[in-house]
């Protein structure tokens, strides 16, 4: 069984990967089942961020101004990241923006929505904010990336002891 892993959160200025760009990113390590280490930053999006955005998440246009653009960060996360398998809440929507940034991993990846499916398909929701109710994990920050990704680790750790359960 695998033991090492990145859980990787996007903040996003909307839903379309093609005309949409990222504003932040949180990614958490976890070996085993504990997570050791963190990585965050906003990102220039060089655009203005939607109003329903900023509402959402609280980001700013003047919070990511001073920040850097993808390019310049994204070395930064691919070392971060590097072989290990790749966790995400509905990850192929942070997966679909990284590559039409430019950024395409092979890495093993894995959704907790998808494992929460199969291991409790009885709920009635699988989102994030659903999976750390019904698992009584705090999310401090909900729709923040960093807080979110340390949430996603936690409800990918209860998953993994219901595996070897």
């Amino acid at each position: 069984m695998l033991e090492d892993f990145v859980v990787l959160d996007l903040e996003t200025t909307g839903l379309d990967p093609s005309n949409d760009k990222i504003i932040e990113i949180g990614a958490v390590k976890i070996i085993g089942n504990e997570i050791v280490e963190s990585y965050s930053t906003f990102i220039n999006p060089e655009m203005n961020i939607p109003d329903y955005i900023v509402n959402l998440t609280g980001i700013t246009n003047d919070d990511v101004s001073g920040a850097p653009v993808f390019s310049e960060s994204s070395d930064n996360l691919i070392e971060f990241i590097g072989d290990r398998a790749i966790v995400g809440q509905f990850i192929n929507f942070d997966l679909d923006f990284l590559s039409e940034s430019g950024l395409i991993f092979d890495n093993v990846v894995l959704d907790t929505r998808d494992l929460a499916l199969i291991l409790m398909p009885t709920l009635n929701a699988f989102s994030l904010s659903n999976l750390v109710k019904v698992l009584k994990i705090k999310n401090i920050s909900p729709h923040k990336a960093l807080s979110d990704a340390q949430a996603t680790a936690e409800v990918f750790i209860s998953l993994r002891k219901m595996i070897k359960k």
